[in-house]
């Protein structure tokens, strides 16, 4: 999914109004010790199976010993503050928001069209649906 694939930090898809914490330091932590880079590194960090947690710096849940592990000090500020990144993106970014039709779709005629344009080296019409390829798909470079 192309919004999990994109960078979480300095992301582009912020809310308007939003303030960035790219450099707090559970930003930093979750750089260095969480190894988070995209939405999708987040999104995994927040939906971790948190079996027997607690809102504690000593939690003894298995994901919070493995994250102490990493040098992690504070797993569950970090597991907040990768929520926090998330709630910050505007809805169309967000990969925990599945919409199944946020924007206009190319008709089948229109999409056999451009399958003959491609096939041609013609221009072909754009194609906005966001989620349908991953990252490498939908950048060309000339």
């Amino acid at each position: 999914d192309l919004k999990e694939e994109l960078l979480i930090f300095f992301h582009t898809g912020i809310k308007k109004g939003r303030t960035r914490h790219n450099n707090s330091e559970c930003a930093r932590c979750l750089r260095d010790n969480h190894n988070m880079r995209t939405t999708g590194d987040a999104l995994a960090i927040v939906e971790r199976n948190y079996f027997r947690h607690s809102r504690q710096k000593n939690c003894a849940c298995g994901s919070c010993r493995e994250d102490r592990g990493r040098g992690c000090i504070s797993p569950y500020l970090c597991q907040e503050e990768a929520v926090k990144f998330l709630d910050g993106l505007a809805e169309k970014w967000d990969p925990r928001r599945k919409i199944n039709q946020p924007y206009a779709e190319l008709t089948k005629e229109e999409i056999d069209v451009n399958q003959a344009a491609i096939d041609e080296d013609e221009p072909v019409t754009f194609d906005p649906e966001i989620t349908a390829h991953k990252l490498s798909e939908v950048f060309r470079v000339f």
